[in-house]
């Protein structure tokens, strides 16, 4: 088995609504957020390759608060990879 991982975009949301009651001084090493609070995401979708299958996870923002997780299988080629 193969794990792919496509990167789409970046996108920036509020460091605090993100890590919740975790203290800023513990999530900020990780992941530092900028003057305004705002910390850097990815948007990512993983392909899997096993005995001939592909599957790809694909991960579509839909709005600020919304992330759809769509799941595909197909038994065609990496024209998948363009389909993203």
């Amino acid at each position: 088995m193969k794990l792919h991982s496509i990167n789409h975009s970046y996108f920036k949301l509020d460091g605090g609504a993100m890590y919740g009651v975790v203290p800023k001084s513990l999530w900020n090493k990780l992941n530092p957020a900028d003057e305004n609070n705002l910390c850097n995401w990815a948007l990512r979708s993983l392909v899997i390759e096993d005995e001939g299958r592909l599957i790809l996870i694909r991960m579509v923002m839909l709005s600020r608060s919304k992330i759809l997780v769509i799941s595909e299988t197909a038994k065609s080629d990496w024209r998948l990879y363009s389909a993203i």
